[in-house]
C-alpha cells in the first residue's frame, strides 16, 4: 500500500514555497506595488497580509514594537523596513513569504 501511495504523489506537481531565505523581498514587493494594476487575487492577498502583519506586530512585546518602523500598509512597511537599522527575524520571514506567495499569485 505504501508504494501505491508514493506512486500517486509522484504524479502531482510540487512547489517549494519557502526556499531561499536569503532573497531580498524588498525589490520584488516594491516593483509589485509600483505596477499600475495587479491581479485581483494578488491585491486581496497583499491587503490581507498587510492587515495580518500589522495585527501581529501590535501583539509583539513593547520593546520589539519600538524597534520596528510604524506602518499602516504593507507597502509602507516594505519601504521603511528596508533602510531600518534593526532586523526582526519574524518580519524578515513574513516579508519573504508574502513576496513569494504574491509572486505565485501574480
Amino acid at each position: 500500500m505504501g508504494a501505491a501511495l508514493d506512486d500517486n504523489w509522484a504524479d502531482r506537481p510540487a512547489f517549494l514555497l519557502f526556499g531561499d531565505q536569503s532573497l531580498d523581498s524588498h525589490a520584488f514587493l516594491a516593483e509589485l506595488f509600483r505596477q499600475d494594476r495587479q491581479g485581483e487575487l494578488a491585491q486581496a492577498f497583499l491587503r490581507q497580509a498587510g492587515h495580518a502583519l500589522k495585527a501581529m506586530v501590535e501583539k509583539l512585546p513593547g520593546l520589539d514594537r519600538t524597534r520596528l518602523p510604524q506602518f499602516r500598509t504593507l507597502q509602507q512597511l516594505n519601504e521603511r523596513y528596508r533602510d531600518w537599522n534593526y532586523r526582526h527575524s519574524g518580519i524578515d520571514a513574513a516579508l519573504l513569504s508574502i513576496s513569494q506567495l504574491a509572486h505565485y499569485l501574480e
